[in-house]
């Protein structure tokens, strides 16, 4: 099986630290043997601390020299990957895995990037893939709040995916280049998708993955900047691809 976990982190409190370590654990008693890369991208950095947990556990620690984006911290992971010729699954550090078959779920889908089913830790559905809502004119989550067990939640569907439990094969990697560095915070997640499905590719929600997602915002970005810095991410998405682009996706299109 020649899959790379790749965990981007960015640690600014102790609740942080105890999310990436149950997420570290959870990958090594659900997928044991698959090697991880654990990218720091905090602040000030936690070199000494994560060290000790990702040695434990036979990882792999790659600790940047300044802050960086999401999208950046997980290509420092993807490049490896690729380098490799290997598929990536990219977790998000306050993921929770839930039990083992995840990962070969997520290989049996049919398309260059799968992305699992998310729950909120109370059990309600967070993300299984976006659609677009005209409504709105923009992509939310499919199913949002919805119980685990709905029953449109545990069909796999054609549809961009999000990135905190994703698998990007080695093709995509190779063709497309990771994430796109220009979002800062959001948006690199349906960017990716979007290329991929031009370029002829498919992405795939894929339901028999499973896991917790505790929703911790990326910490790179102040939080009087955040409003900010996310707008400007989204609209760059927008400007990118136009309403052809989003139509396949939207609420009830053929």
């Amino acid at each position: 099986m020649s899959v790379l976990a790749v965990v981007p982190a960015c640690l600014r409190s102790p609740q942080d630290a105890e999310l990436l370590g149950r997420c570290l654990v959870s990958l090594w008693r659900t997928a044991p043997g698959v090697p991880a890369i654990v990218v720091d991208a905090s602040p000030g950095g936690h070199g000494g601390e994560l060290a000790a947990v990702c040695a434990e556990l036979g990882y792999e620690l790659l600790c940047l020299p300044r802050t960086a984006s999401f999208a950046a911290a997980a290509n420092a992971g993807l490049a490896i990957a690729e380098g490799a010729g290997i598929d990536a699954v990219v977790l998000h550090h306050d993921v929770e895995l839930i039990e083992p078959g995840w990962l070969e779920a997520l290989l049996d889908a049919d398309g260059v990037i799968a992305g699992g089913r998310l729950l909120f830790p109370e059990g309600t559905l967070q993300h299984c893939g976006y659609l677009y809502s005209q409504l709105l004119g923009r992509f939310e989550p499919r199913l949002l709040l919805g119980p685990a067990d709905l029953p449109a939640s545990l069909e796999p569907a054609v549809c961009p995916v999000g990135s905190a439990f994703t698998l990007i094969r080695h093709d995509a990697l190779d063709a497309l280049g990771g994430y796109d560095e220009g979002f800062e915070l959001g948006g690199e997640d349906l960017d990716l998708c979007l290329r991929a499905f031009a370029a002829g590719g498919t992405c795939v929600y894929e339901p028999r993955a499973v896991a917790i997602h505790h929703n911790v915002t990326w910490r790179t970005v102040r939080d009087a900047d955040r409003e900010r810095v996310m707008t400007a991410s989204y609209d760059r998405l927008y400007e990118r691809f136009d309403e052809t682009a989003r139509r396949p996706f939207a609420l009830g299109a053929a």
